[in-house]
């Protein structure tokens, strides 16, 4: 089960919110003034605010709730038959593989409490007269210490010497309970074939098997099993109170700097590297993981912000608490996956019609 909802965005603004405050102490308001808050580096945000320790200025989160909208007809998202961890996704190197030459591919971490259904990899014939026979592919749990065969696969040979992926079903589906899983590639006396290899890759493989581990992989991947996907987004809303002690000034600019920084937050992402911009670094400029916005990232998308007017409340008799709010309009999600069987082929029944 996956979700996304008001306790995730709850904690997900409190900790942004904390991390902007952290990383900057001062802002430059360009041709008006500097904003500062005397608590500095302090953390300013909290899920909820108990009176009896009240320290000002301060930032309180809380969720307004939400509604589960439907994403799709009766909630059914959709069904998915080819889920894949890759191994890699390029070629650039490659080895021979034969009966005496075993390739041994280590399976990425983060396929830890999947179940491997199928192999993908990449092969191409070495010559016409010495292939066709099929490609063994077993995998093994605890490889490097004490291996244990736990499945395997039987990847059709060919006699194409141009490199094509290749699939074959593991027997039987196998729960992947640990790190320690590896597949190893061996053809029958007589036939060999070449190996993409992704030299990039971050995992490891062995060749021939029980050599030093080497940092790559094979151009391919593990497939995980068919399932089909129920769920709904979740629009949801928080407010977001900025409260001042004495101080007007402060509530606003505490307001308007949580209101840009959440607008920010779709776009860019929080950082202390040197070439931040007021702790931020935008996302368009930069390749991979850092390309997306900071909620994006967490698979929570903004929609809209609203800045609410100034309330007041006296503390005692010589104090008055103003505070802002702001609201927060976000879409997240939440969905189960069920298992399914995917179609293997088509039995043809044909009965003869005699007139």
């Amino acid at each position: 089960m996956y979700f996304r909802l008001e306790s995730y965005a709850v904690n997900t603004f409190v900790d942004y919110l904390r991390r902007v405050f952290r990383y900057n102490s001062s802002w430059v308001n360009s041709g008006l003034d500097i904003v500062q808050f005397p608590s500095g580096s302090v953390e300013l945000a909290f899920e909820q605010f108990f009176e009896d320790n009240e320290k000002y200025p301060v930032i309180t989160v809380q969720s307004m709730g939400g509604t589960l909208a439907p994403i799709a007809f009766n909630d059914f998202i959709d069904s998915y038959d080819y889920d894949e961890v890759p191994f890699g996704n390029r070629m650039q190197a490659s080895v021979v593989v034969d009966d005496t030459n075993v390739l041994a591919v280590q399976l990425p971490p983060v396929t830890s409490d999947d179940t491997a259904r199928a192999i993908r990899a990449t092969f191409a014939a070495v010559n016409i007269a010495s292939s066709g026979d099929d490609i063994q592919a077993n995998l093994y749990q605890n490889y490097q210490t004490s291996p244990t065969l736990v499945a395997s696969a039987s990847i059709r040979g060919t006699t194409d010497t141009t490199f094509k992926s290749m699939y074959s079903e593991f027997f039987p589906f196998t729960q992947l309970t640990g790190q320690d899983y590896w597949v190893t590639f061996q053809s029958a006396s007589g036939s060999q074939y070449y190996a993409g290899i992704d030299t990039t890759a971050v995992t490891c493989y062995q060749y021939p098997s029980g050599s030093a581990n080497v940092t790559g992989s094979i151009n391919g991947g593990v497939v995980l099993p068919a399932f089909m996907r129920y769920g709904t987004n979740f629009e949801g809303s928080c407010v977001i109170r900025c409260m001042a002690k004495n101080s007007t000034k402060e509530a606003y600019k505490l307001s308007e700097l949580v209101a840009q920084y959440f607008t920010l937050a779709k776009h860019a992402q929080l950082s202390r590297l040197p070439d931040a911009t007021d702790g931020t670094r935008l996302g368009e400029l930069f390749a991979g993981p850092e390309s997306a916005g900071e909620f994006t990232g967490k698979d929570i998308s903004i929609r809209n912000i609203r800045l609410g007017g100034v309330e007041n409340r006296r503390r005692g008799e010589n104090d008055i608490i103003f505070t802002v709010g702001v609201t927060v309009d976000f879409f997240a999600e939440w969905h189960e996956d069920y298992a399914a069987q995917p179609l293997h082929d088509i039995t043809e029944t044909i009965i003869p019609y005699d007139p």
